[in-house]
């Protein structure tokens, strides 16, 4: 299921934004990346998953084209430009040690993928 946030959906044809019709036909998940959140320009992608987190279920991603607001984990911000890959997801985790670590597994994936598909 794809939601557009904001009105700026006529956007999407632009060819530097994010292609949310190739990401919903490659996914090959069950759960995660299922609920798409998606707006070319966001403060922060983490807001729009902490604000909504009781709302959104769980594997939900949002994407956003431009953060001007954006934040990480212990409080880092940032201003990201188009191209940029910016993303937050929602997860649950038992075991809270383990969360330092789960960014550092997505970002090998992600990379992983890329490579794979020779972008």
């Amino acid at each position: 299921m794809l939601t557009f946030l904001q009105s700026e959906m006529e956007r999407q044809s632009e060819k530097d934004e994010f292609d949310t019709n190739t990401y919903m036909t490659s996914l090959m998940t069950t759960c995660f990346g299922r609920l798409l959140l998606w707006s070319p320009r966001l403060p922060s992608t983490q807001d729009v998953v902490s604000l909504n987190f009781s709302e959104i279920p769980i594997g939900s991603v949002c994407i956003a084209d431009v953060q001007f607001k954006g934040r990480g984990r212990s409080q880092n911000v940032w201003e990201s430009p188009k191209g940029a890959l910016l993303f937050s997801f929602t997860i649950q985790m038992e075991d809270g040690h383990v969360v330092p670590l789960v960014q550092y597994v997505v970002c090998l994936a992600v990379t992983e993928a890329i490579k794979d598909l020779s972008l």
